[in-house]
């Protein structure tokens, strides 16, 4: 085993372009995995409680589940749009139409 093993050099070596990137993602990471984990507490919560206050548990639970990922499709079309990549932020914002129109009916 050489001592330069530990030593990132080359194309895997993480430029600035590719720590930011890495930051940006773990956070969302981050984020996503703390939405989740509340919307499966909530959804435990609302199986331990009585009957009254167990249907506002379990709707809050069902809004944390759906809303995560639509706030990650929505964080996304800003970074896209902002970018100026418009097809990617014009399918996305698509996407959010749609679930838009879903949950309107």
């Amino acid at each position: 085993m050489s001592s330069d093993e530990g030593e990132r050099i080359g194309p895997d070596d993480p430029g600035p372009m590719h720590t930011a990137r890495i930051r940006r993602q773990r956070t969302t990471a981050v984020l996503l995995t703390v939405l989740v984990t509340l919307a499966a507490s909530l959804a435990l919560l609302a199986i331990l409680l009585p009957d009254g206050p167990d249907t506002a548990v379990a709707t809050a639970a069902l809004v944390v589940l759906i809303g995560a990922p639509l706030v990650r499709v929505g964080w996304l079309v800003a970074r896209w749009f902002r970018l100026g990549d418009v097809r990617y932020g014009l399918v996305a914002l698509a996407v959010l139409a749609v679930a838009g129109i879903a949950i309107a009916i």
